[in-house]
């Protein structure tokens, strides 16, 4: 596992072929997690399987996201089996 903090430390991050699965959060500090997958759209990058976490959702947000490939949408607070479940 690799945390990271800010969308710009994930760009460099990603680079890495041992990434399979990214967890961003829709709105952590610095570019939004949407901002990071615009990026890795625009760039044509095939990044990770993505499963978006956020407390903030609705439906055109959810449209615009399976727009920018996310495999998946967990609601916080979860619990983590259903993190599990997901994966």
């Amino acid at each position: 596992m690799i945390v990271v903090e800010r969308a710009t430390r994930a760009v460099s991050v990603l680079s890495e072929p041992q990434v399979e699965t990214m967890l961003p959060d829709l709105h952590m500090p610095g570019p939004h997690g949407y901002n990071l997958l615009r990026f890795l759209q625009k760039g044509n990058l095939s990044g990770p399987s993505t499963f978006l976490v956020s407390g903030f959702f609705n439906n055109d947000s959810i449209s615009s996201l399976i727009d920018l490939r996310v495999c998946g949408i967990i609601a916080k607070q979860f619990e983590p089996d259903r993190l599990t479940g997901e994966l």
